[in-house]
């Protein structure tokens, strides 16, 4: 179709075609002709993002804005982020200009759609930066240019504060003048004033602003004081929540702190309470009203027997669609009966949630709580169980219970799923999968390692199947007191279970797909992580003998995604995620001195793949999979 077959097309046409578009096609399409360019205007300007550098350059990237925003395109903008953070005035030096870019972003008008997305920031990249929140509130005069820009928005939806400045009093009073329904997001939330001093006035307003619609809170344990960020998650419901009218999103996210000059402004910051605010009552005497959609708590046993008993007594959660536990629970001493009792009563006690994420130590319980309860409901899933002891894993018969209660699923992640080398046990769990009607989104970890094995003790690695080579203790791996010798059998089982090329990644995507029924959706999206490396980054003799490097350099992350052309719908394609990063991990071990390391694997490794005998780390990359059986269990 030429750009002069565009000028014919009803403008309706156009915008519905726009609607469709990914960000690298939306912006092709928007320089076909003067009307495409208008039409394509309204979605690729519905979200700028400023990030700050310095104040000179804050003026600058603002005036290009008013440039390329002409009268007639500031109504398209729905949301505003700001990113960033500015140096004290003394310090403001000239920097490299500040990134500007627009991108794609389209509101959804219902509940479940790309509201719940604004934050969407996995917590790996929060945790990233490595400032820890500013606690200065710069001058008004500092944030009129965003003040000014602000004004110029007619329809603005969504501001975006990722900045770690601290949100300034004139950025409050402009968005309750000028947008009193637009809703306020807050990255790196905090209060100027701390528990030792009285509540300062723009604290209070914040928290008390009815624009303010969702947080991030970073607490921290400083000196492996652990009370020290438990007590800030309390004082967070007790400071803030019960006086914001309309938060509906807290997510929650720890960090540790050494003893340093550094921490102290952590502790100065900490959010104590607002022990002269009369809007707040002692918290024992009241539960907060029924109007959080969103919870996410992140690292570190955030979610302690008392936090539970909390959450659980004062907290109305009935309109809460979204919880996420990321990292959060118990673990140790602490990991009781009296504790996943409590926390079954939690999940249970919850509304049938949209979106659920769990990870951490869980028992069957809190699994047969998270499926029965809210299966029903339930359109995303993230369950990652790190139980070393148990060794609690997505099995057949657990996946087939997800498949029975869980009808409206859109979006499933688990992990660990058992390798078992391809056989007919491993071949039934895809097949399972892929019965799972509206699944159309999947990630799975593969449990190459055998936690549970691994964990055992000698007795029960001793296999009377396995020949003299295969019964060999080839290295020492006590980590813990009941732990044992690896024989080159279990080692010979983790190199296959951890070789996964694109070969077989397809041919498990090819799997799931099989098992769909006729009328519902095929699998769209699947992620595959192989490896289970991140259970055994700690134990240092497990790296110098070889296996720990052998599995970092075979694992891969295969993302495969269906083609979304009508006429190549049965083409997959597969990109292997961490290439690069792995290509510059393999370059670090080749210029190591890891002879003597690898010469503990190579017997076993070669005995698998027959190759190039020499005794580099480069003959890593001399293998392939064993393919999937294609047998079918049918006493699975």
């Amino acid at each position: 179709m030429s750009a002069a077959t565009f000028d014919v097309v009803a403008p309706e046409v156009l915008q519905e075609i726009c609607r469709h578009l990914d960000l690298k096609s939306l912006s092709a399409f928007a320089i076909t002709n003067k009307q495409c360019n208008s039409i394509a205007n309204i979605f690729l300007l519905r979200t700028i993002r400023i990030t700050l550098s310095t104040r000179v350059k804050l003026q600058q990237d603002i005036d290009h804005w008013m440039r390329r925003l002409d009268t007639t395109s500031f109504k398209y903008v729905r949301r505003l982020e700001v990113q960033g953070c500015l140096p004290p005035e003394q310090d403001d030096l000239a920097k490299p200009s500040a990134t500007i870019s627009a991108r794609l972003g389209n509101i959804a008008e219902d509940n479940g759609g790309t509201d719940n997305e604004l934050m969407d920031t996995e917590d790996k990249d929060l945790l990233m930066f490595r400032w820890l929140p500013d606690r200065r509130c710069h001058e008004d005069r500092t944030w009129q240019p965003v003040v000014n820009f602000l004004r110029r928005f007619p329809a603005l939806a969504d501001l975006v504060f990722t900045s770690s400045d601290q949100f300034s009093p004139c950025l409050l009073e402009v968005l309750h003048q000028n947008h009193p329904n637009c809703r306020l997001h807050i990255t790196f939330f905090h209060y100027l004033s701390s528990p030792q001093r009285n509540t300062d006035l723009h604290d209070l307003a914040l928290a008390s602003s009815p624009s303010l619609y969702s947080i991030s809170v970073f607490l921290y344990e400083v000196n492996g004081d652990e009370n020290s960020a438990h007590d800030e998650a309390l004082s967070l419901w007790w400071r803030t929540y019960g006086v914001a009218p309309n938060l509906k999103d807290i997510r929650i996210f720890y960090r540790f702190v050494d003893d340093s000059p550094s921490s102290e402004a952590v502790l100065d910051a900490g959010m104590g309470p607002l022990r002269d605010s009369p809007l707040l009552e002692t918290h024992q005497a009241r539960v907060w009203p029924a109007k959080l959609e969103r919870l996410e708590l992140h690292r570190h046993g955030l979610v302690t027997l008392s936090m539970l008993n909390v959450l659980s007594t004062y907290i109305d959660f009935s309109v809460l669609r979204i919880l996420k536990l990321k990292d959060a629970l118990e673990d140790g001493e602490r990991d009781t009966d009296e504790y996943h009792f409590r926390l079954e009563f939690f999940l249970r006690s919850l509304p049938p949630l949209r979106n659920l994420r769990v990870s951490g130590r869980f028992r069957q319980n809190t699994f047969d709580a998270i499926v029965e309860h809210h299966g029903k409901s339930l359109r995303q899933l993230w369950l990652e169980a790190i139980d070393e002891i148990d060794g609690f894993v997505f099995n057949y018969s657990r996946v087939e219970k997800i498949r029975q209660h869980c009808l409206m699923l859109e979006d499933l992640t688990l992990d660990p799923i058992p390798r078992s080398k391809g056989d007919v046990r491993e071949v039934a769990i895809y097949r399972k999968l892929g019965e799972m009607i509206k699944v159309r989104k999947l990630s799975l970890v593969l449990d190459s390692l055998n936690i549970a094995l691994m964990w055992k003790g000698e007795d029960k690695l001793e296999d009377p199947t396995l020949d003299e080579f295969h019964q060999q203790h080839i290295f020492s791996f006590k980590p813990r007191r009941n732990c044992s010798d690896r024989v080159s059998g279990y080692v010979c089982d983790v190199l296959i279970n951890c070789a996964v090329d694109e070969i077989l990644a397809h041919a498990i995507f090819d799997t799931i797909s099989g098992g769909k029924s006729r009328g519902s959706s095929p699998p769209e999206c699947l992620k595959l992580d192989s490896g289970g490396c991140h259970h055994i980054h700690g134990p240092q003799n497990m790296r110098s003998n070889g296996l720990w490097i052998a599995l970092v350099r075979m694992s891969r992350s295969w993302l495969l995604e269906r083609c979304l052309r009508d006429d190549c719908r049965d083409k997959v394609i597969a990109w292997d995620i961490y290439r690069q990063r792995r290509e510059a991990t393999n370059e670090f071990y080749r210029r190591s001195r890891l002879k003597h390391s690898w010469s503990f694997i190579e017997p076993v490794f070669r005995k698998i793949w027959p190759g190039r005998q020499d005794s580099t780390c480069d003959s890593l990359d001399d293998w392939y999979s064993w393919p999937l059986s294609d047998s079918i269990d049918s006493t699975s």
